[in-house]
């Protein structure tokens, strides 16, 4: 009998334990709104960063259309060479364009990976945290990329 009375105190005492070590593990408000504001500082890192790189992307793009079209101004407007130099022209621009297009994807994709782990965190742990989307320029372009927000606290 004793020995029955102590493994369930025993059983009993491990299961109190285990359970105090898993709530100790839970995440407070506290926490859960420093990470949603560390991971919004980096979706705002991650936006500064993909904009210097239009930025530098523009200014190699512009460089050559400048040329080409400086190049193009000797040549009348009916010739082939005035016709090829447009057609080299617009092709730099789609290249532009397509580089443009990857960098805003890769954006809005390291945006979603950063804010998709902080809701999976915090909702391991009680908590919403809803994206709310804002207008970012690239570029010529506006994008919504999804910064946070704790729902409930």
């Amino acid at each position: 009998m004793k020995r029955l009375l102590g493994s369930i105190l025993g059983a009993l005492l491990t299961v109190l334990m285990l359970s105090t070590t898993v709530s100790a593990a839970q995440l407070s408000s506290t926490d859960i709104e420093s990470l949603v504001t560390r991971t919004n500082i980096s979706i705002e890192q991650e936006i500064a960063k993909a904009q210097a790189q239009e930025s530098v992307l523009k200014s190699k793009y512009d460089g050559i259309i400048g040329k080409l079209e400086k190049v193009q101004g000797m040549f009348s407007d009916n010739t082939e060479a005035y016709k090829f130099i447009t057609t080299q022209i617009e092709e730099t621009q789609l290249r532009y364009d397509a580089d443009l297009n990857k960098l805003i994807n890769q954006l809005v994709q390291n945006a979603n990976a950063l804010a998709n782990e902080t809701i999976r965190i915090a909702e391991e742990n009680g908590y919403t945290v809803i994206c709310e989307l804002v207008e970012v320029k690239i570029g010529d372009r506006v994008i919504l990329i999804d910064p946070l927000r704790v729902a409930d606290t």
